[in-house]
């Protein structure tokens, strides 16, 4: 289920990035970088173009799998106050309070 969810997450996101306006943007940026700046601002995008590519879709299902994990323990824990609340811990024949 995180595999799945973190795949569908990253093939939208790199739809998202073909989209034309996001195309012109990604290809324009530079211009707007200073001119003595621009070999070392593109270096870094080429950077972080580069982990994106290595390590996106594993952050992804880190992220998703840590997220899953925390709703789970939120869960458990509503259901565990909400029989103590109830009685349901307690052995047949004595009441709720």
């Amino acid at each position: 289920m995180v595999t799945r969810l973190a795949r569908f997450t990253w093939g939208s996101m790199l739809w998202f990035m073909r989209r034309p306006p996001i195309k012109r943007l990604r290809r324009n940026w530079i211009h707007w970088v200073p001119e003595h700046r621009r070999a070392r601002a593109w270096e870094h995008f080429r950077s972080q173009e580069r982990w994106a590519r290595r390590y996106g879709l594993l952050s992804l299902r880190i992220i998703y799998g840590f997220f899953i994990v925390v709703v789970a323990a939120q869960l458990i824990a509503a259901w565990v106050y909400w029989q103590e609340a109830t009685g349901g811990f307690r052995p047949p024949g004595i009441g709720a309070p």
